[in-house]
């Protein structure tokens, strides 16, 4: 992760690397995905070393908050809940929602820590296959900031996933993605049952600021490995990911892999 940052700061100093996206001032909220709970969510140790970063530049403890949707899959995760009130904070947005908003299709409610209890945002989701949608990354991690998910699953999710990521509260608070693919799901997702055969470890991690053309990335390490298992792919599956296309027509980033600018390092 240290490497990476570094890269896509243009920075061979670490804390100067993290100094390019954040000031000592932020208070920054880390958006984990832990609805596969134990078996596949945001990594814990991940998340503590992002929130080590941030204070070794200077922002204190108690201005980082780790947040997800449910208190319960939080804990199952493996995420303290009670670390004390000098510490990183980590907690569920406890359902305290904004006033309801409208962007494009969508009509809901963001949660307040995301609106109003933060100033900056690292999303970091789990890459994962989806049923609906075809692939969950950075900008299906932002179902887990609204107050309606449920409703929002028609038509492979789309364009609803591109719209809850069009809207300001998304776009002006989000700093860095750093998305957890040290164990990456090609299908069943995004809560398998079969873990053994559909989870593998790709032991990777995924950074960048456009969340379009990293879930375009995230989409071709799961089609590679679904045609690997002998697997039909997304699109005649009938859950081809039409919402990175909706996305990128929203302005939210490129799906061109033309227009992508990549270093794919093997760290190991």
């Amino acid at each position: 992760m240290d490497y990476g940052v570094g890269e896509l700061a243009g920075e061979s100093n670490v804390q100067k690397a993290w100094e390019r996206f954040f000031g000592s001032d932020d208070v920054v909220g880390i958006k984990v995905c832990t609805i596969g709970r134990a078996a596949l969510s945001t990594e814990p140790l991940l998340a503590a070393v992002v929130a080590e970063r941030l204070q070794a530049m200077g922002i204190p403890a108690r201005n980082i908050i780790i947040w997800d949707r449910s208190a319960d899959e939080l804990r199952a995760a493996g995420y303290d809940l009670e670390p004390g009130p000098s510490a990183v904070q980590c907690t569920s947005h406890g359902g305290d929602w904004d006033a309801p908003v409208e962007s494009g299709v969508w009509r809901g409610r963001f949660a307040k820590l995301l609106t109003q209890h933060t100033s900056a945002l690292i999303n970091m989701p789990v890459l994962k296959d989806h049923g609906i949608a075809g692939v969950t990354c950075a900008l299906k991690n932002h179902y887990g900031s609204i107050d309606n998910p449920g409703s929002c699953h028609g038509n492979n999710c789309d364009p609803y996933i591109a719209d809850i990521n069009a809207h300001a509260a998304v776009t002006s608070k989000t700093r860095l993605i750093i998305a957890d693919a040290t164990r990456v799901c090609w299908d069943q997702g995004p809560v398998p049952t079969d873990l053994d055969r559909v989870v593998w470890a790709y032991n990777g991690v995924l950074l960048g600021q456009d969340p379009v053309a990293l879930e375009y990335q995230g989409l071709q390490i799961i089609e590679a490995k679904r045609a690997e298992a002998g697997a039909p792919s997304l699109a005649r599956s009938g859950r081809w990911p039409k919402h990175i296309a909706s996305a990128a027509a929203r302005g939210l980033g490129t799906d061109d892999p033309a227009q992508m600018e990549i270093t794919d390092t093997d760290l190991a």
